[in-house]
Order: C-alpha cells, then sequence, then structure tokens
C-alpha cells in the first residue's frame, strides 16, 4: 500500500492521490497549492526556505518534515529566498520589489530593506553572513549591512536581461551573476568588472525580449517566430566549493570556467536548454541539474563534463530551483507545481514529498507509504487499499507511528 501524492499546476492548486503501484488516480483534493519558484536550504540541513506565489515564504524543518512557519509580509509572490551561513537568518525577495530579513527559527521580521523598484530576481548571503547581495529586474544589484539593514553599494547592470542569478565566490571576493547566455563576474568590494562575456553576447544574431518571467529568442531571418524559456529564478551561475571553477550557461552550452580568470575549461554535453537549475556536490566532484519542462534531474562529471546519471519524477512545470545537501546524498528541489522533493541522490530515488495546502496546512510523504499531516490537512487525504478509499483519519488512529524520515 503505497501513497504517492502530486499536485497539478493549475491556478486553484489540486492534490492528486496516486496509487504507485497501478500508477492510477484515486481521488483528487481540492486545496490551495501554490507553485514555488525559488528554495534555499540552511548550511545544516536541518531548515528549506521555499518562496511561494501565495506572497508567503515556508520554513520548513527538514528533520521531520513539518511547516514551521508561513511568513506573511510581501504583496506579491516570492521571487527569491537565501538562508545566513549561520542559518540564524533568511531572506526574502518578492515581485513587490521588497526586500526582508526574518528570524528564520521565531518566524519573525527582523527588517525591511526598501531601494528596489522592480521584481527581486536572486539573494545571496557573503560567506561571513555580514554582507547581503540582491539582484533585481531594476537593472541593479545592491549589497546591504546585514546587521544595521543600511545599503553599503549598488552596481548597474548593463544587459539586455536582469541577472536572475548572483553567488558569492566561496572566499567572499568575488560576485558572479548571470541569466541564460550571460554572465558577469565583479569585484565584491569595489563593483568593477573581473570578467563578463557581455561583447561576445553584443554580436549574438536574433532578439531577445523578456515578459511575464519569459524570455523570447528569435532567431535572424524569422517573423516573430521563437523560442521561449521560463526564467523564474534558475540557478545560472554557481561556483564549486573550492571556488576555482564556475558553472555558467552560454549561448553556446553550459561551460564551466577557470573562476579567477574567465577562461574556459569544459562543455558540459546534453541540452542546456532544457536545464534550469544547477548545483555542484559538496566534493565539487559532481554538477547536478534540473529540467525546466520534464521535471528530470542530470548529473555530470564535472571532469569529464558527461552526464552519468539521469532520473525523473512527474512534475508539472518542471524543476524551478534544486540544492545539493552538504553530505552529498540529498537532493532537494521545488517545482512550479508547489511540491518540494527530497531525493536520495547516489540512487536516483525520490525519498520524501513535502507541499502545504492552503497558507498554514502541510503534508509529507514518504515513497514508502509513510505520511504525516497538519490536523485541517488530514482530512483530506485518503489511501486507495484494494479498491477501497479510506481517510487518513481513519487509518492514523490505528497505525500512527512518530518517527524521522
Amino acid at each position: 500500500m503505497d501513497l504517492l501524492i502530486l499536485a497539478s499546476a493549475d491556478a486553484e492548486g489540486v492534490i492528486a492521490v496516486w496509487d504507485a503501484n497501478s500508477n492510477s488516480l484515486v481521488k483528487t483534493l481540492a486545496g490551495q497549492i501554490a507553485p514555488l519558484g525559488s528554495l534555499a536550504v540552511s548550511s545544516d540541513n536541518k531548515l528549506i526556505a521555499a518562496g511561494s506565489a501565495d506572497k508567503t515564504v515556508k520554513i520548513w524543518d527538514l528533520e521531520n518534515g513539518q511547516l514551521l512557519h508561513s511568513l506573511a509580509g510581501h504583496e506579491k509572490a516570492i521571487s527569491a529566498v537565501a538562508f545566513s551561513p549561520n542559518n540564524r537568518f533568511a531572506a526574502s525577495g518578492g515581485w513587490d520589489s521588497k526586500l526582508k530579513i526574518w528570524d528564520a527559527r521565531a518566524g519573525t521580521e527582523i527588517k525591511n530593506l526598501t531601494g528596489h523598484i522592480s521584481v527581486i530576481d536572486s539573494l545571496c548571503f557573503s560567506p561571513d553572513g555580514k554582507i547581503l547581495a540582491s539582484s533585481s529586474s531594476d537593472e541593479t544589484i545592491k549589497f546591504w549591512n546585514v546587521d544595521t539593514g543600511k545599503l553599503i553599494n549598488t552596481i548597474k547592470v548593463e544587459s539586455k536581461l536582469p541577472y536572475f542569478s548572483i553567488q558569492f565566490s566561496p572566499d567572499g571576493k568575488h560576485l558572479a551573476g548571470g541569466h541564460f547566455y550571460e554572465y558577469t563576474v565583479w569585484d565584491a568590494a569595489t563593483g568593477k568588472i573581473v570578467f563578463s562575456n557581455r561583447q561576445e553576447i553584443a554580436n549574438i544574431a536574433g532578439r531577445y525580449s523578456i515578459k511575464d518571467r519569459t524570455v523570447k529568442y528569435t532567431p535572424p531571418g524569422t517573423l516573430g517566430v521563437g523560442a521561449l524559456f521560463s526564467v523564474l529564478n534558475g540557478n545560472s551561475v554557481a561556483y564549486s566549493p573550492d571556488g576555482k571553477t564556475l558553472m555558467v550557461r552560454q549561448s553556446t552550452g553550459l561551460n564551466l570556467l577557470d573562476a579567477a580568470t574567465g577562461e574556459k575549461k569544459l562543455n558540459l554535453e546534453g541540452d542546456f536548454w532544457q536545464v534550469k537549475s544547477f548545483s555542484f556536490s559538496a566534493d565539487g566532484k559532481f554538477l547536478i541539474g534540473g529540467g525546466e519542462r520534464d521535471g528530470s534531474v542530470k548529473i555530470w562529471d564535472a571532469e569529464s563534463g558527461k552526464i552519468i546519471s539521469e532520473f525523473k519524477e512527474r512534475s508539472a512545470g518542471g524543476v524551478s530551483a534544486l540544492f545539493v545537501g552538504k553530505n552529498g546524498k540529498t537532493l532537494i528541489n521545488t517545482s512550479q507545481d508547489g511540491l518540494i522533493r527530497i531525493w536520495d541522490l547516489p540512487a536516483g530515488r525520490l525519498f520524501v514529498v513535502l507541499t502545504t495546502i492552503g497558507e498554514d496546512d502541510w503534508v509529507v510523504a514518504s515513497s514508502n507509504g509513510f505520511f504525516d499531516a497538519s490536523p485541517n490537512a488530514e482530512k483530506k487525504l485518503a489511501y486507495d487499499f484494494r479498491s477501497e478509499v479510506i481517510g487518513a483519519e481513519q487509518l492514523k488512529s490505528r497505525f500512527y507511528v512518530k518517527r524521522g524520515y
């Protein structure tokens, strides 16, 4: 008797309960599951922060799968989240151009930082936790003092598109930023460019335009017929743990660069247009990328650039963001269907699924049939047992066992 919970990607949100043995739909449950477009995992692997389209930041306890906080304060959807290195703070940015710092454990707002005038696309803390960097569609990257909340510096991003991804180098000296075909590395202290491919991009044939967070590329010689690419908070840049290698997206593919000089070291194989979000493994030996449309996850050997593994799970809307746990064995990803999936990375096996129903109710379900839920959510769940649909509340009273996963 296995339970697999999936959600549709429609605006209202629906939970579908599946019989994992027969692959058949058992029941659909009306709920309010909002798409998740951003994700952060604390450095101690104990907390998950997910930015939701319902204007809240969801903080999960990764050890037991329970929702700790649903942080309200934004007026529009959440577009970026990040944890401080000491895991004390969580930062969030939204479509409302607001930037907030929260006490991650207490679930209280600490600071409201003002200065951006458009969507905040990406956030990252410096390795020492003293600076928060924010990238916005107002074509700026801002550096904030975490203790005082004061603005330290502003970089003007001169690009055809906003930089949807930024990341500090492990030593904190540089900040890398990019979108799906361009990248730049700045000196974090002065804001001066260290290297960039902007000049190369200026000579690319075709036209790029952006509307409703979707990029349209129109090849030369065509009349408005082009390819569409979602740009919701995928990682376009990623540093290796030792800081020596920088992964970037370019018009030519997914490339690994020398982080100090910008010289190309390696090109990764595969259809890079289908890959949206990236992360290095904790030891830097592998790159993990999430598929935008099909929900697939690919693993590359960082030395050869070859794909060594690929796995996927049903996912409406594909992988919107992913993180690899510090132990190198856990992969966590969010999707536009409103689910957080936790994988056993070495085995390529889906381990557990987390989701919220409405603002405060939550469900966690493991791949081997165990589940837990808030009291209100339990009323909306059911098992399929020998073609009979049994409410989860009835089963819990008899079989509930408190355990972790």
